[in-house]
């Protein structure tokens, strides 16, 4: 008798309301989980299934058995993905999952649903990671939260909890084979050498002492450069290590967004094909800062009653002159606001006025609130704490934020996600990888919602009022705003 080896794939499931359900089938293993109307102080909460493919469970002639998982509402089909999967090599064979770029919500839009989707494809050592997220579409869910509970409109803004986008811009930028080589080749021909590229990738990211996380994932990071130059995996590579979203920002909008961590920056020196401010991550450009704030003014136009926090942010550039003028950002933020689009209406607010009563800034229209990196942010956020795949580390973290927000702090920012970069070996695996699924924020994902939604549900409303409290996240879904609108209820009521 033959070694009966197996593959493991775990599915993350979120079904927010009472007529939408959700349906694993694997041969003969079937899991059907259906939603209930939640309570609205407390959402549903995220559901784990494993499915164990075994040799044993597929005929003698076969290679692979098929995971499927499908969303419904009541018997109308939303949502249907698949994977055929080897249990003897755990590789992938026919599916229609393994591209993270693919996974947007509009899948089932059209039935008044909102589906937030990802596959992680794993390696050898790990199981493949398949998660779905599907709610009632409430593009506007600031409004009705506010029709639900007229409370909140005599509250001031700060006593919000807020969906946000870490690194809001990254979902775009290296759009071609070509421009990953073009960025390659000028990081090599700048550097020279992998020591000198590590070197400056430290310095870039440092915010405080030099952790060993921090040095090894640019020794990655400047290897992998090195190694990637002139073959056809560098786009992939580049997508794979800093990407942290996968929707734009109108359907980030559209899921519940409504902080927004965006990172305004030149393009690094040797690749700037032009003076456009983009976001920035390291050395990767992303969407462009006028396209961004285009899109926040416009759907801030379509719904009268949402609210947008814009934080800006300089940090993480691999050069000082990729960091634009302030003046520079400030005068195309108010170049949109209040000349191209001024027959809009929107009015600009600023820190000040996360302390203004809800229903006067709804009254001034004054719905787009830009911050400065202001010190008055306190978050969870370390080196140390986040290069993890223990989301008891991350939990930690977001525990250790409740205490320090102080009576001077305006928002409280609980990072959700962790950074991995403590495993080297999955870093490089993803660098190197041929699957467009092999993100590493993407084996975290899922996993870590569902151990830090509830947390931040329970202790998130313990900050004090006077700080707005942020749930930001990688590759943003859309049950962040059913448990964003949760701890605000709670933040209300306590």
């Amino acid at each position: 008798m033959g070694i009966d080896t197996s593959k493991g794939t775990e599915i993350f499931i979120y079904v927010g309301n009472k007529d939408l359900n959700v349906q694993v089938d694997s041969l003969d293993f079937k899991r059907r989980i259906d939603g209930k109307d939640p309570d609205p102080l407390t959402p549903n909460p995220i559901e784990h299934v494993r499915r164990e493919l075994h040799m044993s469970d597929i005929s003698w002639y076969e290679h692979t058995g098929r995971v499927s998982l499908g969303a419904w509402r009541g018997t109308v089909p939303l949502f249907a993905r698949f994977a055929e999967v080897a249990p003897s090599t755990g590789n992938l064979g026919d599916n229609n999952v393994d591209n993270f770029l693919e996974a947007s919500l509009d899948h089932g839009s059209r039935n008044d649903a909102h589906i937030s989707w990802g596959f992680y494809n794993g390696s050898v050592d790990e199981t493949h990671q398949l998660w779905l997220y599907i709610n009632n579409k409430e593009e506007q869910w600031m409004e009705r939260l506010f029709d639900a509970e007229p409370k909140l409109l005599k509250e001031p803004l700060s006593i919000m909890a807020l969906p946000g986008s870490h690194d809001a811009g990254m979902f775009t930028g290296i759009d071609s084979d070509e421009a990953a080589r073009n960025l390659v080749d000028s990081l090599i021909s700048r550097f020279a050498t992998k020591n000198a590229l590590e070197m400056a990738l430290v310095a870039a990211w440092a915010l405080g002492p030099v952790t060993p996380a921090a040095t090894a994932l640019a020794g990655l990071l400047a290897g992998a450069i090195f190694a990637l130059r002139g073959t056809s995996l560098a786009r992939r590579a580049l997508l794979n290590l800093a990407y942290t979203q996968k929707d734009d920002i109108y359907r980030q909008l559209r899921l519940g967004v409504r902080f927004f961590d965006f990172r305004p920056g030149y393009t690094v020196s040797g690749f700037r094909w032009d003076q456009q401010l983009r976001h920035q991550h390291g050395f990767v450009p992303g969407y462009e800062l006028y396209q961004f704030i285009y899109a926040v003014v416009d759907f801030l136009n379509r719904c009268p009653k949402e609210i947008v926090v814009v934080n800006f942010k300089y940090s993480g550039f691999l050069d000082n002159d990729m960091k634009p003028p302030h003046s520079e950002v400030d005068g195309m933020v108010d170049s949109i606001v209040n000349r191209e689009l001024a027959h809009v209406g929107i009015v600009r607010g600023g820190i000040d006025d996360l302390h203004t009563p809800i229903g006067d800034l709804l009254k001034q229209n004054k719905r787009l609130i830009v911050l400065w990196d202001s010190t008055n942010i306190a978050g969870s956020y370390s080196d140390d704490a986040y290069a993890t795949v223990d989301s008891a580390k991350i939990v930690g973290a977001l525990g250790n934020l409740i205490g320090a927000v102080s009576a001077t702090d305006r928002v409280a920012v609980f990072e959700l996600q962790g950074t991995r970069t403590a495993t080297t070996a999955a870093q490089v695996r993803s660098a190197l990888s041929f699957s467009n699924a092999s993100n590493p924020l993407l084996s975290t994902k899922a996993r870590f919602d569902r151990e830090t939604y509830p947390y931040v549900l329970q202790n998130a409303p313990r900050v004090p009022k006077t700080a707005l409290v942020v749930l930001l996240n990688d590759f943003v879904d859309c049950a962040m705003r059913d448990y964003a609108a949760a701890i605000t209820r709670r933040r209300l009521g306590s």
